[in-house]
């Protein structure tokens, strides 16, 4: 019976102690990365006029984080970003340009991805062409 109970407990023990990493390592996920915004509203635009929105995001994590790609949903959305790594601490953008083409009312996605998380963040453009 005490063979037993000792081996119950080293094995707790043990499963503790290999725990431990990865509660470490998701402490470390939750952080991430702080955006300023995620949506952005143009209000009304004018036809034929391309306007760019700014998403701003500070590296929250204790690591160095890039940005793995930019996607936006459409042709009509080309997206900009900092390329550079971004330091603990560093804020960093992604810039997208919407080509005010076609008159009507407009949402469109960008997906983030980056080396903080497995995760795309989606930030999102909106507004109405005149």
């Amino acid at each position: 019976m005490k063979k037993v109970l000792l081996f119950f407990v080293l094995a707790v023990a043990a499963t503790t102690v290999q725990a431990q990493p990865l509660a470490d390592a998701n402490d470390r996920l939750t952080k991430q990365l702080s955006w300023e915004t995620q949506s952005y509203d143009f209000g009304i635009m004018e036809q034929a006029k391309a306007q760019t929105a700014t998403f701003k995001f500070q590296n929250n994590t204790d690591e160095v984080v890039f940005i793995k790609t930019v996607k936006p949903t459409c042709g009509c959305t080309v997206a900009d970003y900092t390329r550079s790594a971004i330091q603990p601490s560093e804020w960093a953008e992604v810039k997208a340009n919407y080509n005010a083409a076609a008159a009507g009312m407009f949402r469109k996605t960008i997906q983030v991805t980056t080396s903080a998380s497995t995760e795309a963040v989606v930030l999102t453009i909106s507004g109405e062409v005149k």
